[in-house]
């Protein structure tokens, strides 16, 4: 919307609006959350970006295991190959 448009709405109607533009956005985000777990990972690189994902959905519930989850991401994301040294996932 145009700053023209937002001030001629009412601050109910200019969410009503901003919630409408949103609505497709978010039906495009639950189709990518429920294909991503069929996408297999080739690498730990693949895993690691599922498991970021899933921590940056998890981060607006912070339900039970939230707190190990991140802890564990920190972890891999830190991680280091035990045979050469370098870092398992490299962003």
């Amino acid at each position: 919307m145009t700053p023209d448009e937002r001030v001629a709405l009412s601050p109910t109607q200019e969410m009503d609006a901003i919630d409408k533009q949103l609505e497709p956005l978010s039906e495009q985000r639950e189709a990518w959350l429920e294909a991503l777990p069929a996408v297999r990972a080739s690498d730990m690189h693949g895993v690691v970006a599922k498991l970021e994902v899933a921590l940056r959905v998890m981060v607006h519930q912070q339900g039970d295991g939230y707190d190990l989850f991140k802890a564990t991401m920190e972890e891999l994301r830190t991680a280091r190959c035990p045979y050469c040294g370098a870092l398992a996932c490299r962003r």
